[in-house]
C-alpha cells in the first residue's frame, strides 16, 4: 500500500499545481455538462464513465499538451481566426474528456517517465 502512495505522490508532485487546478476545473465543467444531459436511457455505465473521465481527464490533458503540442508541434502557435479557434478548443476539450481512458495511462507513464523516477527504483 505505501508502495502505491509513494508512486501517486510521484504523479502529482511531477506537475505544477496550477496545472492540476486548471484541468480539473475543466474536468468539473465537462463533467456537469455531460452528468446534466443523461438520460433515462443512459443510466447504467455512461454517468460512471463520465465519472471516471472526469477524475483522469488531467492525465490525458498532459498527453495532448506535453506530448503533442509541445513536442511534436513546437509550441503552441496558431494563427486563425478566434471563432474558429474556440470551436477547436471546446471540440478538442470534448474529445480528450471522452477518450481519457485510452490517454490517461500513456499520461501516467509521461510523467513518472519525464521527470525521472524511475531511475530512482
Amino acid at each position: 500500500m505505501r508502495g502505491i502512495l509513494e508512486f501517486i505522490s510521484k504523479i502529482f508532485s511531477g506537475v505544477e499545481p496550477l496545472y492540476w487546478f486548471k484541468s480539473y476545473f475543466f474536468s468539473a465543467v465537462l463533467m456537469i455538462l455531460c452528468l446534466t444531459n443523461v438520460t433515462d436511457e443512459m443510466v447504467g455505465y455512461m454517468p460512471a464513465y463520465i465519472i471516471i473521465c472526469g477524475i483522469f481527464f488531467p492525465l490525458a490533458s498532459i498527453v495532448w499538451d506535453d506530448l503533442v503540442v509541445n513536442t511534436l508541434g513546437g509550441g503552441p502557435v496558431l494563427a486563425m481566426p478566434i471563432v474558429i479557434l474556440l470551436l477547436w478548443k471546446l471540440l478538442k476539450l470534448f474529445l480528450l474528456f471522452f477518450l481519457t481512458p485510452l490517454l490517461a495511462p500513456i499520461g501516467v507513464i509521461y510523467i513518472y517517465v519525464s521527470n525521472g523516477h524511475h531511475r530512482e527504483a
